[in-house]
C-alpha cells in the first residue's frame, strides 16, 4: 500500500480503465462518427474523479493537427492521413491505441485508487456507454485492471456473508467438541462475536470501507 501511495504521490496512476474497440470493416474506425465518439467519450473519463489521464487515438491525432498547425480532422480522407503520418513517425504508445488495418482502436485511462466506497466509474462509464454507444459497426468492451479489481472484489464480497456464518457455526462445533459440552462452548463463542460485532461497529462509525 505504501508503494501504491507513492507511486500516485509522484504523478503516476496505478490502475487502468480500456475500451477496447473493434470493428468488422477497417474504414468504420476511420469514419467522422467513429472519430467524434471517441472524443467525446475521451472527454467523459477526463471528467471522472479518479481519472488522471486518457490516452487513445484523438490524442495522437489532435496532437499531431496542432504540430502541423491543422484543424481536428472531421473528415474520412484526414484521419486516414493524419494516421499514416503518424505510423511513419511511430511515436510511442500509438500502435497501442490504434490499429486500423486490424480493425481495432483502444482508450486507456489511468486512475488513482480512492477506496472501494468511491472507486466505481465503471457504472457510471458502462451508463454513459448506454446513452452514447459508439457508431454502427463499432463493439466496445470494457477492460483494464480497475474493471479485474472490481470483478474480483464482487465475487469475494458475493460469497462473504455466507462464509462468515461458516465460520462462526465451526468455530462453535469446535469450541463444543473441545470442552465437550454445548453450554461451555455457546460460552466461550458468544464473547468472540461480540468483541467482531464491536470492531466491525467502530470500523462503520469510522468510514472505513
Amino acid at each position: 500500500m505504501r508503494d501504491l501511495r507513492w507511486i500516485e504521490d509522484v504523478g503516476l496512476a496505478p490502475f487502468s480503465i480500456a475500451l477496447w474497440l473493434r470493428a468488422d470493416d477497417p474504414e468504420t474506425l476511420t469514419a467522422p462518427e467513429t472519430y467524434a465518439w471517441m472524443t467525446r467519450t475521451s472527454v467523459f473519463l477526463r471528467g471522472g474523479e479518479p481519472v488522471r489521464g486518457v490516452v487513445g487515438p484523438t490524442e495522437y491525432f489532435e496532437s499531431a493537427a496542432r504540430a502541423l498547425d491543422l484543424p481536428p480532422p472531421s473528415r474520412r480522407e484526414e484521419v486516414a492521413q493524419l494516421g499514416l503520418l503518424l505510423d511513419m513517425a511511430a511515436p510511442d504508445g500509438f500502435d497501442d491505441v490504434w490499429r486500423p488495418a486490424e480493425g481495432q482502436a483502444r482508450l486507456v485511462a489511468d486512475a488513482v485508487d480512492l477506496g472501494s466506497a468511491r472507486m466505481d466509474p465503471l457504472r457510471r462509464l458502462e451508463a454513459h456507454l448506454a446513452e452514447d454507444p459508439p457508431p454502427p459497426g463499432v463493439r466496445v468492451d470494457v477492460t483494464g485492471t480497475l474493471r479485474l479489481s472490481h470483478v474480483a472484489l464482487a465475487d469475494i464480497l458475493s460469497g462473504f456473508g455466507t462464509s462468515l456464518v461458516l465460520a462462526f457455526f465451526a468455530v462453535f462445533a469446535l469450541l463444543s467438541w473441545l470442552l465437550r459440552s454445548v453450554w461451555q462452548g455457546c460460552s466461550r463463542w458468544c464473547p468472540t462475536c461480540c468483541r467482531s460485532w464491536r470492531c466491525w461497529g467502530r470500523w462503520a462509525r469510522s468510514g472505513s470501507t
